[in-house]
């Protein structure tokens, strides 16, 4: 027989903007917890909580309830959904792809006819394993099994856009999931990313955006692409700080909104020191993010001068798995104008036109590159 261990976990009975959770909420969630787990216990009195962000001090209401887990999961080897959420287990927590590739399979094996697992599957395709082809078939056969679920018709239309590039039928997808569901705040926010990087219809993505808002106010991530979109489209830069402000009040420990705010930091207000202060405090709250840590080294390139720390950052974000043309083609650019090292700098332009073959910056730099250095075209 396995041991127990004992997990706490507490229950916020507030939203950041300090409205009361609905109780039947509260007691949805420990009705769930007491199916998964066979048993929950919970404290009758209310736990006060207390976080610090930037100096302020914000107070929380919670709720404590308890759950006995077996130390070694015990799976029923014929339960196809138990070895599926099992599957997620191994890649979100474990990191053990290939142990959560043979429990995809093998919970499809069980039950082939399950639209969330397909669809579960075809992400760990899509996301881990990179096998397209593979996830593509799972997506159709997932939508064949199902094909009214708006979070898969959403996926399935963000695999179109990034992946395919086959963007009519990315915007078919779109706006199939929110003829299905209407107040999905998820995929009205990703049709506005779409309408504004694909589509160039910014009054279309505007209206998008605020939707997406007004169904879910309280939504760092959306609240951060709004942003970046009233920054990057509109030039309202009180209005994307204001934004940037609000996602980080949402949630001050979310990596990805405090490196865009960084960036807004350095591109709009040229506040160094502010912007610095950010980068380190994303990087300690996720050391693996790529893209911040890419940023970081063209900071201390282009601000600091501080050459030897960017080259060990942008390796750094490489070795990660950056794989984002516009920093390929910066770090080219660093090894050429600083390092002086040539044949980096062509393997790194490559890499960049490979990452993004309509790049123009790309397309721009390596042109001038190789008129100053032909022997790298030959």
């Amino acid at each position: 027989m396995s041991s127990l261990r004992r997990y706490e976990i507490l229950l916020p009975l507030r939203f950041n903007d300090g409205r009361p959770v609905p109780p039947e909420l509260v007691a949805e969630t420990v009705i769930r917890l007491r199916e998964q787990f066979g048993a929950v216990s919970s404290e009758n009195q209310t736990i006060q909580g207390q976080w610090q962000h930037e100096g302020v001090v914000y107070r929380d209401d919670l709720a404590r309830v308890f759950v006995d887990v077996a130390d070694t999961p015990k799976l029923d080897p014929k339960n196809a959904k138990q070895t599926g959420n099992f599957a997620i287990f191994m890649t979100d927590v474990r990191k053990d792809n290939d142990e959560a590739e043979r429990l995809y399979r093998k919970s499809l094996e069980l039950d082939s006819n399950d639209a969330t697992r397909t669809g579960n599957f075809a992400n760990f395709m899509t996301d881990v394993r990179k096998n397209y082809d593979e996830a593509e078939r799972l997506y159709r056969k997932s939508l064949e099994l199902d094909p009214n679920d708006a979070t898969r018709t959403g996926n399935f239309a963000g695999f179109m856009t990034e992946v395919r590039k086959d963007y009519d039928e990315a915007e078919r997808l779109y706006r199939k999931a929110l003829e299905l569901d209407p107040k999905n705040a998820k995929q009205t926010g990703n049709f506005a990313i779409f309408m504004t990087d694909v589509r160039k219809d910014n009054d279309e993505a505007e209206r998008l955006y605020r939707k997406a808002l007004e169904l879910d106010p309280n939504d760092a991530t959306r609240t951060r692409n709004f942003a970046n979109f009233m920054m990057d489209v509109r030039k309202d830069n009180d209005e994307a700080e204001r934004l940037y402000r609000k996602a980080l009040e949402l949630d001050p420990k979310d990596a990805t909104v405090i490196g865009s705010f960084a960036v807004f930091m350095y591109l709009v207000r040229k506040n160094n020191d502010e912007v610095e202060r950010l980068c380190r405090e994303a990087l300690k709250l996720d050391p693996k993010h790529a893209n911040n840590t890419a940023n970081f080294a063209f900071f201390h390139w282009k601000e600091r001068k501080s050459y030897d720390e960017a080259e060990r950052l942008y390796r750094r974000a490489f070795e990660l798995g950056l794989n984002i043309a516009f920093h390929a083609n910066n770090f080219a650019k660093f090894m050429e104008e600083v390092r002086k090292n040539f044949s980096e700098a062509n393997r790194l332009y490559l890499l960049a036109l490979e990452l993004d073959p309509n790049f123009e910056d790309a397309k721009t730099e390596y042109t001038r590159f190789l008129k100053e250095h032909p022997k790298f075209g030959l």
